[in-house]
């Protein structure tokens, strides 16, 4: 089982995703500028955490989930990617109930 991600990593890496949605807001609602620079700054944000998640041994299903969210037209001004980053460090952070312990729980 891959290491756990701890509070510090967690929160450099959360931070730069914060930044990019904020990035993400203001070039939606205060520039006006369209979707497509929005795109490159989903894969601006969405390569080298993949990356991240892959090196740490996690599992980035989650996070994935919001990059594909992310490219639908203002609904990616929602915080999609902060959240599920959040949820996808949650759940590789939490511990493993053994397979021994369920089978005598139900067996007992």
């Amino acid at each position: 089982m891959a290491k756990k991600i701890d509070g510090v990593e967690a929160f450099l890496i959360v931070s730069w995703v914060a930044v990019i949605e904020i990035i993400e807001f203001f070039l939606t609602f205060i520039f006006g500028i369209g979707e497509i620079p929005k795109i490159f700054t989903n894969i601006f944000a969405w390569i080298p955490i993949q990356f991240w998640l892959k090196m740490r041994g996690v599992r980035g299903d989650y996070y994935l989930a919001s990059a594909l969210v992310e490219f639908i037209p203002f609904v990616n001004v929602l915080p999609t990617k902060t959240v599920l980053l959040l949820i996808t460090i949650y759940l590789h952070n939490r511990l493993p109930i053994p397979a021994k312990t369920l089978i005598k729980k139900s067996v007992s």
